[in-house]
This record gives C-alpha cells, structure tokens and sequence, in this order.
C-alpha cells in the first residue's frame, strides 16, 4: 500500500507526461499508467519528489529515474521500463526502444551509468525518459557513380567580417552551368576552413578581452562581459567552432579538446542547469558572447536556444549531436550528401540526437572524388559542417536562402586525421 503523500508525488509526475497525443495514445496512456505506477511503487519518496521537482523546474536530466529492469505488459505489449517511459513522457508514437539512444558514456548526461552492465551492481535501470535521446537514422546512401569527369563545382569569393573588423574569406560553393543547382548553390565548402582557424587561433588567444582595447582595435567589435563557464586546457583540439550571426563572424575560436561540447544561453536569473565539469565538457554560454552591432532579433533567438545542444565524439570516428532544445537545430555537411551533387540541411527535433559527422564516409567521399575528379574540389572541407540555431536555409527558404540569413549559426572542423591514399 502506498502512502498518500508517496502516491500524491506518484500522480504529480504522471500529470508530467507527454500532452500531446492522439486519441488512440491517449487511451494507451491510460492503460500503461498502472504499471508505469508499480515500477515506482519501490523507490523512496524522497527519490519520487526529487523527480517531480525536475520536472518542474526544468532541470529535467539531473536525476535518474532508477527502477527494476523488468518487463510490462501493457495493452498486450510486453516493454521495458525505458520503452514505457520515453513512450509516456517524450514520444508518444515510439514504437522500440531501437529508436532511442542512452546519453551515458560519451555524451555524458546519464549520471548512473544506465544498467548494471555499465557498473551498476544494484540490479536497477535508469528509465528517465530526459536521459535517453531518440535517433535519428543516418542516411548512409552507397556513393553515386562517377559521371564524365566535369567537376560540378564553381566558385564565387564572399567576404564576411569577423569580430575584429577585418574581411574574413569564406568561399561559397555555387553550381557550374549545366551541373547541380539548388541547395549546393548556397553551401559554403571552406577548404581552407581548418588552416585559416589553426592560423588565427595563436592570434585569437593573445588578445585581450577587454572591451575598450577591443573596440580600439575596430568598431565591429565583440567581446566576452564574462568568460565562458568552463575550459579545457589541452594542447590538442579535435573540434574547432566558430559562431556566426547573419553575415558576421562573432567572437573567437572555440577549441575543443574535452570529449564533448555544451552549447546554451543562460541567463543570470536561471538556475536549472547546473555548472559543467570542466574536465569532462567544454561549455559554450550564448549570453556571454558580445557583439556591439548585433542586429535586432538575434538575442531573442538566442534566448530560445535553452538548454542548447550538445556534441560529443565517438572514439574519433564520428560525432553526434543532441539538442536540449525546445526548437529545432539545423545542420548541413558535405559528407551527409552524395558527392558533387546538392548538399542538404538536415532537421534536428527536440529530443533527437543525429550523427553529423563520419569520419570513415569523409574517407570514401575524398575517395570518390580523388578517383571520378581528379581530388577534392578547392571549395570542399569535407571535415567541416554547419549547424544553424532554430532556422533552416536553402533554395526552398525564400527567408534564408543562405546559412549567413540566419540569426545564429556555427562553422565547425573536425580535426581528425585522414587516411591516406
């Protein structure tokens, strides 16, 4: 029998579930909330009100939901508990837990370690529905055929200021005639992304922050009011970021050498998430970069990132991202797109987590290029990719035909070594 105040807490954290549902997942609620009610029947009420507080707050991955790893049956499927909460709480058309991927190891959300087979001795699992991110598949389509050897990429050199006033190159991939059109009319393929952000680090390191030296230096100034919550220091980066708003470079280079990213805006009034580890994420607040001719709307469009998202890699063969965000996240790579052909940009829900970068597709797409064009066009960093924050862009976007008409955005190299040919 449960006590009224363990049973009162019990139904405050069903009244959390997802709302927004069909009838039919309606009624399949309904029938799942018995058993839903005995895997928690077990844990101590203080545990039961720590999880409703989350939820209320909005710090929704700080504790784990841990229960018995056994089995339900629920209008005659049998599931786990992890499946019955994320389909209770998240997504209410989930259909197997295949669909979901566990933030532990790597990314790092999963305090507990997950199950007993990550260290767990106690026999419980973690079913928090905000520790688990539903994935994505990767379209992993065989390369096309080379074609006769005609390169389909032209080149047109734009130039975009960055936050020291200079004329910063960036090359903008457009179509040849007769060759691909749409999107790869607007995808930026640096290939010298990753030298000019290598070369510009040693000077980006040595400037001061301090406001007025930096506006002497040009008007088209940004600075930090605050340093960034944590730093790793290490002498070897994997990931280098750069963030962007319109037209405009904002801010420094962000060397990445901890294993994962944290990107979010966080105000001085919030509390809901909590201070990283510094030896474990390199975390990037929003809020804490300046930029003195910002343009209307794009605080407010930072303010919506929340709780952001983040990258982590995989043993330096692939990189994931997961957005915390309410809002959805765009992004766009040569080597999520057939070689040569247009390159698309590629939706991110809330709660969804999508392999961005591959490094052993980015070997078979050189490869492809090295044999049917001769090597990788100038214009092409196949390590590289561009995440835009809460709006897409494309030749199907009127709005933002191009990532520099978007409020938000980042430039990221990857700088894992190639195989060699």
């Amino acid at each position: 029998m449960l006590s009224l105040k363990k049973g009162s807490l019990i139904r405050d954290l069903w009244d959390q579930r997802s709302s927004e549902c069909t009838p039919e997942q309606r009624q399949w609620q309904e029938a799942a909330h018995k058993s839903w009610k005995a895997l928690l029947k077990s844990r101590d009420g203080r545990e039961v009100k720590d999880y409703v507080s989350s939820l209320r707050n909005g710090d929704v991955e700080r504790h784990c939901w841990l229960v018995s790893q056994e089995d339900s049956v629920v209008a005659g499927q049998q599931m786990s508990p992890q499946l019955l909460c994320a389909r209770a709480f998240r997504w209410p058309d989930l259909e197997s837990t295949a669909e979901l991927h566990r933030l532990d190891q790597e990314a790092a959300v999963c305090p507990s370690g997950g199950d007993s087979s990550a260290g767990r001795s106690d026999g419980l699992v973690c079913c928090s529905p905000y520790h688990f991110a539903r994935v994505i598949p990767t379209e992993e389509e065989p390369l096309r055929p080379g074609g006769d050897g005609r390169t389909l990429w032209n080149t047109e050199r734009t130039t975009l200021p960055d936050h020291h006033g200079r004329r910063a190159v960036q090359t903008v991939a457009l179509p040849s005639s007769g060759g691909a059109s749409g999107d790869s009319a607007i995808s930026v393929s640096v290939s010298d992304l990753g030298a000019s952000l290598t070369a510009d680090s040693a000077e980006y390191s040595s400037l001061t922050t301090d406001s007025r030296s930096s506006g002497a230096r040009s008007r088209r100034s940004c600075s930090r009011d605050t340093p960034v919550i944590t730093r790793s220091v290490s002498s070897s980066p994997w990931m280098m970021v750069r963030y962007g708003e319109f037209n405009t470079r904002v801010g420094r280079i962000e060397q990445v050498s901890a294993a994962r990213m944290e990107v979010f805006y966080r105000g001085d009034d919030e509390s809901a998430m909590p201070t990283p580890d510094p030896s474990s994420v390199y975390a990037l607040n929003l809020r804490t970069i300046r930029n003195r001719d910002r343009a209307r709307g794009v605080e407010d469009r930072q303010r919506k990132v929340g709780r952001g998202f983040l990258l982590w890699r995989k043993s330096f063969q692939a990189v994931y991202l997961y957005n915390r965000s309410q809002y959805s996240v765009y992004v766009q790579s040569p080597t999520l797109s057939q070689p040569g052909g247009q390159q698309k940009v590629h939706k991110i829900q809330s709660g969804r987590s999508f392999k961005i970068f591959d490094r052993a597709r980015a070997n078979q797409v050189r490869r492809w290029y090295e044999r049917n064009e001769g090597g990788v066009p100038r214009t092409l960093d196949l390590q590289y990719c561009r995440i835009s924050l809460t709006s897409s862009w494309g030749h199907e976007n009127p709005r933002h035909p191009t990532l520099f008409d978007c409020h938000c955005w980042f430039e990221v190299h990857f700088t894992f070594p190639q195989e060699s040919s």
